[in-house]
């Protein structure tokens, strides 16, 4: 799928993709928290329209590579459809907090999202089940290019080729991959995960049946 086109592109599939429940006008900004305080980098959603696409982006939103581009091996370009502009990997974010999380990797924490110790970065509690599943779905679709333990920190010792580092409740059946999960926010992560491939199948090929896949995983035990 195009990145940027006059066409049906990234753009346009993540106005469907990543729609808030509450309003069809709004998407959900990953990362987010809270849409009633003063500061637009805090925000859980906004107009799906409100797109940056000029140097002064404060108050919009962009496209958001949970797999940081730089963190790939070769780095994910965004030139020509392919992995960088795979939509599974691409989520509605405030361009602020884009910029804050950058490409750093991704670690455990608690509460919202935001730099951790060591310069690292927490997706935030509603969000971590989501990004899990994309990086694990990056990692699957893309091996040898897109290898989970470049984009996020954790003991590797349960991994059968040290290649996928795990958080703290590793026998979590929701969202045990990554980063560690709490039992009754794992309702809330799966629900938007779980709909957005069907929001966009058609539009990215075979890639809508990887996520499927990955879904898979939310219920099998380790």
């Amino acid at each position: 799928m195009p990145y940027t086109s006059v066409a049906t592109d990234t753009w346009d599939v993540m106005r469907i993709s990543d729609l808030s429940f509450e309003s069809s006008d709004y998407v959900l900004l990953i990362y987010g928290y809270d849409d009633d305080d003063d500061d637009f980098i805090n925000d859980r959603s906004r107009d799906a329209y409100d797109t940056c696409h000029t140097g002064w982006c404060n108050g919009k939103w962009n496209r958001e590579h949970v797999f940081a581009r730089s963190l790939s091996n070769p780095a994910l370009t965004t030139n020509d459809p392919g992995p960088g502009t795979d939509i599974h990997n691409l989520r509605a974010a405030d361009s602020q907090k884009n910029t804050e999380r950058s490409n750093r990797l991704f670690a455990d924490g608690s509460g919202n999202s935001g730099i951790v110790d060591g310069g690292l970065f927490y997706p935030g509690d509603e969000w971590k089940g989501d990004v899990a599943r994309i990086i694990m779905y990056m990692y699957l679709r893309y091996p040898g290019q897109c290898d989970a333990v470049n984009s996020a920190t954790g003991p590797i010792t349960y991994a059968i080729q040290n290649d996928m580092p795990v958080g703290k409740c590793r026998l979590c059946r929701k969202c045990r991959v990554l980063i560690e999960c709490e039992p009754d926010l794992c309702g809330q992560v799966i629900v938007f995960f779980k709909t957005t491939p069907i929001r966009i199948q058609g539009k990215s090929g075979s890639r809508t049946n990887n996520a499927q896949h990955i879904l898979i995983l939310d219920f099998v035990d380790v």
